[in-house]
């Protein structure tokens, strides 16, 4: 035993007084006292009798513990940084480390589910209610942006998909109650964006000379534009026109593009400026963006996409294409501003048109004049070879850019031009 007065250790013996001090030892039971009873003995025991010896043991002592403290800090900072690389949205399926798919209409529902197994297929099915109720299956999967398609009628509620590849997909499911039936009883449907990081050289001619770059972004940028997005759906949608120029963004890879256009620029052509520099990247996006629907790409008659989206998808429609352009346009230090027209979207570009830039047939100068600036409007359509300033006889644009006209006659609407500030 031990005497917390005396700090002497004894043999027990039954006694609650201690048989060197006799003080009473028996009201010291709690696990604090006893410890300060040892504490107390240790320091009798050890430092007062060898006081560098007890130094020495403290000192590895505290030494231990801080190792303890910092091992046990890095395994809780590994855990947090795991778990943020690991964790993504609802909707969301990990592929690997770099791609995803976002899952979109019956699979929010719970009608549809999905994951990836280990041997890298992706497993589709039908929550087992609704399988209970069926006997056989007709599975649909789509590839809506090269409109493929695959049929397959099964007896179980989960399809393989085998080999997923990034794109745009949707799967339907037609469920039939009997064997024999003829007439499926219900019909399920889920979207399936797979992505992942883009890395995509663009090659294309500009006068006279063959150029290419190289571009990159992460697919969590690119999911960045779709689960972090501030906008509205009604902007998205495009009911809410004044908020287009929302969509014009400078940051990330649209930077890093435009540092790769400017570089390539100067190396054939000279400084990465003025007209000559505003063709080379409308040039760029003819050549090198496809025009698509957004009922394909989005499954939406009408969606604004940012321009990673569209470098993504590798296409989009009339608004895209000016979004892209206008923000590359805007990330090279040019003022520019979108414009409604009929049945398009165009960019204007407070710029001088050279006077040796030669006006196409059937095409004319379209300038427009807003808060004191001069914009040349530019048509970013694949099918458009207007250069900046000139459109098709199309459009008509009052140089207040207030008035339109669409094959000569006067239109009203919701047109006009909006300033990207």
């Amino acid at each position: 035993m031990f005497c917390p007065f005396c700090s002497r250790v004894f043999e027990g013996t039954g006694s609650k007084y201690c048989p060197y001090c006799g003080q009473d030892i028996s009201e010291y039971t709690t696990v604090a006292e006893k410890g300060r009873s040892l504490i107390n003995g240790l320091r009798k025991r050890f430092y007062d009798n060898d006081p560098q010896k007890a130094k020495v043991i403290m000192t590895a002592g505290l030494v231990a513990i801080l190792v303890l403290i910092v091992a046990l800090v890095a395994v809780t900072v590994y855990d947090e940084d795991s778990d943020n690389q690991t964790s993504l949205p609802r909707g969301y399926v990990p592929i690997n480390d770099n791609e995803f798919i976002q899952l979109g209409g019956d699979y929010l529902t719970g009608e549809l589910s999905a994951y990836m197994n280990d041997a890298k297929q992706f497993i589709i099915y039908l929550d087992a209610e609704i399988a209970e109720k069926n006997e056989k299956y007709v599975w649909v999967l789509r590839d809506e942006q090269y409109n493929d398609y695959q049929i397959i009628t099964k007896h179980e509620s989960e399809l393989i998909w085998l080999e997923p590849e990034i794109g745009n997909y949707n799967v339907l499911v037609y469920c039939y109650e009997h064997e024999d039936s003829e007439t499926y009883s219900e019909c399920y449907t889920g979207s399936m964006l797979y992505i992942g990081d883009l890395d995509k050289m663009y090659v294309w001619d500009f006068h006279g000379k063959t150029v290419r770059i190289n571009t990159h972004a992460s697919a969590e940028e690119i999911a960045h534009y779709k689960t972090e997005s501030i906008l509205p759906v009604s902007v998205r949608h495009g009911i809410d026109k004044d908020r287009i120029t929302d969509l014009v963004v400078t940051s990330g890879a649209v930077h890093s593009l435009e540092n790769a256009l400017s570089r390539c620029y100067e190396l054939y052509f000279g400084d990465a400026e003025g007209y000559g520099y505003a063709e080379f990247i409308l040039t760029f996006i003819r050549e090198n963006v496809e025009y698509d629907f957004d009922i394909v790409n989005y499954s939406h008659s009408d969606y604004w996409s940012y321009p990673l989206e569209t470098l993504h998808m590798g296409c989009g429609d009339q608004e895209d294409l000016a979004i892209l352009y206008a923000s590359l346009l805007k990330a090279a230090g040019y003022d520019v501003g979108l414009m409604f027209v009929p049945n398009n979207v165009i960019v204007g570009i407070h710029i001088a048109v050279p006077s040796d830039v030669v006006c196409p047939e059937n095409s004319h100068s379209v300038m427009i004049r807003h808060d004191g600036r001069t914009y040349a409007m530019a048509n970013t359509s694949p099918e458009s070879d207007d250069p900046i300033g000139f459109l098709d006889d199309r459009y008509g644009i009052s140089i207040n850019g207030k008035t339109f006209t669409f094959y000569g006659d006067v239109v009203e609407g919701d047109y006009g031009f909006h300033a990207c500030k």
